[in-house]
């Protein structure tokens, strides 16, 4: 008889909050999953911006370039951003006059490390012009 009754009306209030339970589990994780998805796209979208910049500005300094580079840090002032800056730095290679150029891009946060933080890192080869001593080598 105790069964014809339980199934006359449903389930108990223990059932209910117990089944209420595991639903709110599940939607705490739920939600949980989808911040850390919009901080890992949100961050992944900061260092694709900072790569463009970087290729932006290695462009810009080689294509500007007089024969000789030197090796130069700056901001994007110019272009109405804030926030971020920008070194170049300059290696030589084992081949004569050929230099490797490597611009890396950092957001200008204080108090992160900019280590481990996202960058932007363009590489390439510049060939610099050699200096010449004024004789006509006749």
């Amino acid at each position: 008889m105790n069964s014809a009754r339980r199934a006359k009306y449903g389930f108990t209030l223990i059932e209910a909050l117990v089944a209420v339970v595991i639903l709110a589990i599940g939607i705490v994780g739920t939600m949980a999953g989808y911040q850390s998805l919009a901080r890992t796209e949100s961050r992944a979208q900061t260092s694709e911006y900072l790569q463009r910049l970087a290729l932006e500005k290695y462009d810009e300094l080689i294509a500007t370039a007089p024969t000789q580079l030197v090796a130069t840090n700056g901001d994007f002032t110019d272009r109405n951003l804030t926030g971020y800056s920008w070194a170049m730095t300059i290696d030589t290679t084992s081949v004569t006059d050929l230099m490797a150029v490597t611009v890396t891009v950092t957001p200008d946060s204080s108090g992160s490390n900019s280590n481990t933080g996202p960058r932007g890192i363009a590489r390439g080869l510049f060939y610099q012009t050699p200096s010449t001593t004024g004789s006509t080598g006749q």
